[in-house]
Order: C-alpha cells, then sequence, then structure tokens
C-alpha cells in the first residue's frame, strides 16, 4: 500500500479524531438499522405463520373442512343451508364408517368466490377444492345454495381421499365412485351390463359368473367383445367405470369401517384389482363377483328418474347459453 493509503487508514482506524468517531458512529447507526430491519422481517414471518394457522373470522369450520369467503359471502341461510349439507354427508360417513369415514373430509379447504355469471335463477357462486386429491375440484350453485351440489361435493372429496392410498383400486376404479348412498350405483351398474353391445356383459347382468369375471378384468379386453356383438372396436370405458365403482362400493357396503381402514391402508403392490377389492369384503374373489352380482340384479325393475327441480335448471341453463351465444354471433 502507497505511503497515502497508510496515513489514510491511519487516520480513520488508529488515529483518535472527529473523522475515526464519524466513522464508527455511522457504522453502529447502519447495524442497528440492520438489526431493526432483520427483527420487522422475523415478525412478519412469525404472523404469517400465526394467520395461516388461524381461521379467519369470516370462515367457517364444518366437518373438518375449512370454508373461506376471501372474495365474497353467502347470506345467512346460504351459510347454515352449506353448513347441514356437510354436516348431514359427515353424518351419513360416520353412520357407515364410524372415525374413519369422518377423517375422510377432514383437512379440506373450500374457497367460495364471487358470482361469475348472470343466471335467470338468481347469482351463481363458485366452490374451489383449494388442498387434497384433486386439489382443483369445484362446484357451482345458484342462491339459494342448492344442497345436491354441496353433497355431491362433499361426497366426491370423501370418495377420492378413500381411494388414494391404494393405486391398484385408485387406477382400476377411476373416478367413478362416489360414496353418497343417495346416488343408486349398483341400478346403473346392472343397467349398463344389461344394455351393452358386450355379450359377456349381457350374460354377465344374467347371472353367469364366469363372465362377470371376464367383464371385469382388465387384462381380458380380448374377451371383452365376441364376434356378433355390434361395435367389437369400441372398448366399454363407461361400462368399465359404472360397474368397477359398484364393485368397490359393494365391497365397502358389506365390509364397513375396517374394509375402509383397509382401502385407506393400501393395496400390496401385484394384488389384481378385482382381488384387493374382493379382500376388502373378506371373501374370495369368485365368491365377492357371485354376491355381487346377486345385489346389483336386484335392481333391475327400478327406473332412474330426473328430479324435476334439475329440469328446470338444464333448461334455464340452456335458455342462458343460448342468450349468450345469440348476442356473441350479433356482434
Amino acid at each position: 500500500m502507497c505511503k497515502r493509503g497508510w496515513l489514510f487508514l491511519l487516520a480513520v482506524v488508529g488515529a483518535p479524531g472527529p473523522l475515526a468517531a464519524q466513522s464508527l458512529d455511522a457504522l453502529q447507526a447502519k447495524h442497528a438499522e440492520l438489526a431493526d430491519s432483520i427483527r420487522a422481517s422475523n415478525e412478519r414471518l412469525e404472523a404469517a405463520e400465526a394467520s395461516a394457522r388461524t381461521v379467519p373470522d369470516t370462515a367457517m369450520v364444518v366437518a373438518g373442512i375449512t370454508v373461506r369467503f376471501p372474495r365474497a359471502d353467502l347470506p345467512t341461510a346460504d351459510r347454515r343451508r352449506l353448513q347441514r349439507t356437510v354436516e348431514d354427508a359427515a353424518a351419513s360417513l360416520e353412520q357407515r364408517f364410524g372415525q374413519e369415514g369422518l377423517a375422510l373430509l377432514d383437512g379440506d379447504v373450500w374457497v367460495i368466490s364471487a358470482p361469475i355469471i348472470p343466471n335467470p335463477l338468481g347469482p351463481v357462486i363458485a366452490i374451489h377444492v383449494e388442498t387434497g386429491p384433486r386439489a382443483s375440484a369445484s362446484a357451482i350453485s345458484e342462491l339459494p345454495l342448492q344442497r345436491d351440489r354441496i353433497r355431491r361435493l362433499a361426497f366426491d372429496r370423501a370418495s377420492r381421499r378413500a381411494v388414494q392410498a391404494s393405486r391398484v383400486i385408485h387406477d382400476y376404479v377411476g373416478p367413478s365412485l362416489l360414496l353418497d348412498p343417495d346416488v343408486r350405483t349398483h341400478y346403473f351398474a346392472y343397467r349398463a351390463l344389461a344394455t351393452s353391445v358386450s355379450s359377456p356383459a349381457q350374460r354377465c347382468a344374467r347371472g353367469v359368473v364366469p363372465d362377470c369375471r371376464v367383464i371385469l378384468d382388465p387384462t381380458a379386453a380380448s374377451r371383452w367383445f365376441e364376434p356378433g356383438d355390434l361395435a367389437p372396436d369400441v372398448r366399454p370405458a363407461a361400462l368399465a367405470g359404472a360397474v368397477r365403482a359398484s364393485l368397490l362400493t359393494y365391497a365397502l357396503e358389506v365390509g364397513g369401517a375396517p374394509a375402509l381402514q383397509a382401502l385407506r391402508t393400501g393395496t400390496a403392490a401385484g394384488t389384481a384389482p378385482l382381488e384387493a377389492i374382493a379382500g376388502l369384503a373378506g371373501m374370495p374373489v369368485t365368491d365377492f363377483v357371485t354376491q355381487w352380482q346377486l345385489h346389483i340384479a336386484s335392481f333391475a325393475d327400478q327406473r332412474a328418474g330426473v328430479p324435476l327441480p334439475l329440469v328446470f335448471t338444464s333448461l334455464a341453463w340452456g335458455g342462458l347459453f343460448l342468450v349468450l351465444s345469440t348476442r356473441r354471433r350479433g356482434q
């Protein structure tokens, strides 16, 4: 270092005087300012973490589900309707599966959005799911709140949580399982079999168990149709969804809470799907399929009706979309 540099350093650090005192004061002030900034940042972080753990005053917790209203609010009557509907769904799950059933709803976060589109029947809201499997799930409902929409969303969430631990059963059943006892899963399974263009499926509906084994076996796709069938190039995807959902539903009905607990525990790798589902009911595969076929056949004489309010809702939505599309073409 040159002589001038040493003299400057000595003047600042080692030598007493106004310049050294000013530099030290500035460093101390800078240190204090930095410490205050770090302390404030830590306090903001702790507050944010505490806020995340705390349910906002505008939110409500029902059966383990946190319902938030960040961009919209619901009238008091609709809040009560939502609460009762979710509580009814939770009570149904608890009655059938005990605490294991209640756990299927615990931890979900639903977010209510503002009205998203004008509607002849009244304002419309969207409910988005932010946690758990298929976190992007949502439901749309008119106001006053439609109980059937909320009920279906609750059971859909429970159903997805039920199968998420068993990759074997999840991949076999797909999104078709719905634990709502008001949904006639077994009726639709029987109708899917009875009206199928697949001969093995039709014989399964009539009680031929070996054909049921064929139509339920994902590795036997080459035998799902016979040469005389009308559409041998079509694979029964819809048939598989309805029928496989009925299989799992029946296994849970027979096995109760222990079956649901076993389902949520998972399935050993290499286990065939039908074997895994029959195991939930505590039966060998052939016995299980036989009992299941007899059960769904008991629904043969039922009729599927569409609730009248649903008809009016569909007509209203259809009219709304027709008006919107007409306006768009006119622009």
